[in-house]
């Protein structure tokens, strides 16, 4: 099933995503964006993910894509102050509520982002101990005030991380990227690394296998909670 939904968060922003599932999933996604960029740079791992019996929820964050909408007014990410930038989390509160609602647990949900959206995700399973694992693609060490340091270290032995990130063209996201796996207290935890391959999903633009090897990662931490 492959369809495009939407829901409104507590504070009216109308959010739009894009749901994939195939029969009988395993566990589920939730996948975030970077900035600028939308729901569809997620395309090409939404599909490896559903080979391996994975759904996923891919959506326009906040002033992004079709997410424009905030009661009657028409909102825009560019316009943003950090603390608006923030309330993104509020998004994401009701992007799981979706994915409880249909039929998955904390336990059966990995959170993705890229960038701006990896903070966001590694701020959302630190939030949920329950959930298993989270994949960062080109985090930063602060983006709008969303601090990866501390939250790594805020991360439960049994929460996986898998951070990728480039250097050279993105050593600062690089360089945090690789602190952010040093920090974690995960038990089990990866930082793969490239060069001159661009940023966040931008990388899927270079590495064709990479978006197969981390739906693989992610069945693997699913797996692993749900045995």
């Amino acid at each position: 099933m492959n369809e495009e939904i939407m829901f409104q968060t507590k504070d009216k922003v109308l959010i739009f995503g894009n749901w994939l599932s195939p029969e009988n999933p395993i566990g589920a996604v939730l996948l975030l964006h970077m900035m600028p960029a939308d729901k569809s740079s997620w395309r090409v791992l939404q599909d490896e993910l559903s080979k391996r019996r994975i759904a996923s929820l891919a959506i326009d964050l906040r002033g992004h894509g079709k997410s424009v909408s905030k009661g009657t007014e028409t909102i825009d990410y560019k316009t943003f102050s950090d603390f608006e930038h923030q309330d993104s989390m509020l998004d994401v509160e009701s992007s799981l509520q979706f994915l409880r609602k249909k039929g998955f647990n904390l336990k059966q949900i990995v959170a993705i982002g890229a960038s701006i959206g990896a903070n966001l995700a590694l701020e959302t399973v630190v939030e949920n101990d329950a959930m298993p694992a989270v994949v960062l693609l080109s985090p930063g060490e602060d983006y709008r005030g969303i601090k990866t340091f501390p939250l790594a270290e805020a991360l439960d032995p049994n929460q996986s991380v898998f951070a990728v990130a480039s250097a050279g063209d993105d050593q600062k996201s690089h360089d945090a990227a690789r602190a952010i796996v040093e920090k974690a207290r995960s038990a089990k935890k990866e930082f793969k690394s490239f060069t001159s391959a661009g940023h966040g999903t931008n990388i899927f633009l270079q590495d064709q296998n990479l978006p197969g090897l981390i739906a693989d990662w992610v069945a693997g931490s699913i797996n692993k909670q749900t045995a």
